[in-house]
């Protein structure tokens, strides 16, 4: 099977498309429930170029834009949480209630129609822990689309706690990031360390409806337990013995991305299996990292057009690039960019 072109990877003008025709009608996970430190609670995460406020109110989950009705002001500075009882615009100080509701406009000048002017929404769901946004204005059913997830992934990846975070900046296209997740074939030549830690030859990959997973029985006394799953378009989901991360995989633009880290344990899982795990994933990202910024410079250098893709190992690229056709519209011929 043939590649995607590599003006797919680097034509400036596509990022847009993509945003509205990929990235606005999925749902995405954008935050783990154990992040919310009390039972009124806001969270601001950007994703695709968009400000979100996750909001945590006594059990109840809502999502709104980060964006004040009167002059389009934040709520919340980028990358800020905080224990809150209402929702304070940063610029002129238009209030707003926990449910978005327009509240207080101080010294306005005038009488304001409050009901006119609510925060806008966000569709959140929460599922084992993690909650997912859908910036669509008439989302798909989440049920039809966790379906797959649900029935593939372990039981026990409801009973992770949020630990840690942490982000990495990635010179590339965002889908030369995936497509490098997405196979084991380069692991014998780019992570010596996670090529110790797994059984290679007993690697499989499973394509799914709108998921890809990898299973990789670990070596002896290994930290690296191997369920890796991808759920379409970005987030990778990595389940090691007692620890878990959910790594979140955000364009900025055609040729910059940002991996986001969220690092989850059990309650009881030792300080030095945390500290382990974490070492592997900051080794084996930054491995990925050098690799990923040196194919995508190659693919601008316009040396290469396409290649092909490996019946044995890279199953997973080929379904994501698959989808991604679908998605984008684009000719499904396997002769075809």
């Amino acid at each position: 099977m043939y590649t995607l072109a590599a003006e797919y990877y680097t034509n400036t003008d596509l990022f847009a498309e993509e945003k509205n025709k990929i990235f606005m009608n999925c749902w995405i996970p954008v935050a783990h429930c154990s992040e919310f430190k009390d039972s009124q609670y806001i969270i601001e995460r950007e994703l695709v170029g968009f400000s979100l406020l996750l909001v945590h109110d006594n059990g109840v989950y809502r999502g709104f834009h980060n964006v004040c009705r009167h002059r389009a002001g934040p709520l919340l500075w980028s990358g800020e949480a905080k224990k809150a009882k209402a929702l304070r615009c940063r610029y002129h100080g238009w209030r707003y209630g926990l449910c978005g509701k327009l509240t207080n406009t101080p010294d306005f000048g005038a009488e304001v129609p409050k009901d006119s002017f609510p925060l806008l929404v966000v569709a959140v769901q929460v599922w084992n822990g993690m909650l997912f946004v859908n910036l669509a204005e008439e989302p798909c059913q989440f049920e039809d689309f966790i379906q797959t997830f649900q029935h593939t992934t372990p039981a026990k990846i409801g009973s992770f706690v949020f630990h840690s975070s942490v982000r990495h900046k990635i010179n590339c296209n965002w889908k030369t990031y995936v497509e490098n997740y997405l196979e084991g074939y380069h692991i014998p030549y780019m992570h010596p360390s996670l090529r110790s830690s797994i059984q290679q030859s007993k690697y499989s990959v499973g394509v799914h409806k709108n998921l890809i997973t990898h299973e990789v029985p670990s070596a002896k006394e290994s930290s690296v337990e191997g369920f890796w799953a991808y759920l379409w378009p970005n987030t990778a989901l990595n389940l090691y013995g007692s620890g878990m991360s959910i790594e979140r995989i955000l364009p900025l633009d055609t040729e910059n991305v940002v991996i986001h880290y969220l690092y989850l344990f059990q309650p009881d899982c030792p300080i030095a299996e945390r500290e382990a795990a974490i070492e592997m994933s900051r080794i084996v990202t930054e491995e990925d990292i050098q690799i990923c910024n040196q194919v995508y410079r190659n693919l601008q250098t316009g040396v290469y057009q396409r290649g092909l893709l490996s019946p044995k190992h890279e199953v997973g690229v080929g379904a994501f690039q698959d989808w991604y056709r679908q998605g984008m519209g684009i000719d499904h011929s396997p002769n075809i960019a």
